[in-house]
């Protein structure tokens, strides 16, 4: 094989390579390089670039708006054998608009050898609303965190046993505001409501 050859082999072999390599090592779904967040708990579509938006920008505490536990009740004792489900609603007050939606941020992307790919941006970023759930033991430290784009929350597993060798009481609080791509809409938040206490029984 003269020098030519393998020059255009160990080419093709490199765009063959760069081709199947996924674009981003990012998920929609918890992967984090930020140290900080490898705690959080991901449910729906939502992603760690928007979580930093949040925790980032001062929240405001509304104790007459969005948003509000419907269960568990506040002070509720749940027994250990019981996964509950955190479910809540925005009140009246809060703004229920939706950022229109555009189409997801992307790059395409052309190589020497095969067709065309189109890559995510760090997954596909959130459009819409996202809360940010926090669970804080009796001496105010962080027991577990979700950032979610669902209006419920059921732990299991080990986020469930964070909860019961918490002890209790244990404080929720949730934070949230409203997305596009990623970024927070203008006077949409976050808006951080009444916590609720409850403790687990073993």
């Amino acid at each position: 094989m003269n020098r030519t050859h393998a020059t255009l082999l160990v080419t093709a072999m490199a765009s063959i390579g760069v081709y199947l390599v996924p674009a981003c090592g990012h998920s929609d779904h918890g992967e984090t390089n930020n140290p900080d967040l490898a705690d959080v708990v991901y449910e729906g579509k939502a992603t760690d670039e928007a979580l930093q938006r949040l925790l980032s920008t001062s929240a405001t505490e509304d104790l007459t708006g969005p948003p509000e536990f419907s269960v568990p009740s506040n002070n509720a004792v749940i027994p250990e054998s019981t996964w509950p489900t955190f479910t809540w609603k925005l009140r009246s007050t809060a703004t229920g608009r939706n950022p229109a939606k555009r189409p997801d941020i992307r790059r395409t992307q052309r190589f020497a050898w095969g067709a065309e790919r189109t890559a995510h941006a760090h997954g596909t970023p959130v459009n819409g609303r996202a809360y940010y759930l926090l669970f804080a033991n009796a001496a105010g430290e962080p027991v577990l965190r979700v950032f979610t784009t669902a209006s419920s929350y059921a732990p299991s597993g080990d986020p469930w046993q964070k909860l019961v060798n918490a002890g209790g009481p244990i404080t929720a609080t949730l934070t949230t505001a409203l997305y596009e791509d990623n970024n927070i809409v203008p006077n949409s938040g976050p808006n951080r409501g009444p916590s609720i206490a409850f403790t687990v029984t073993k």
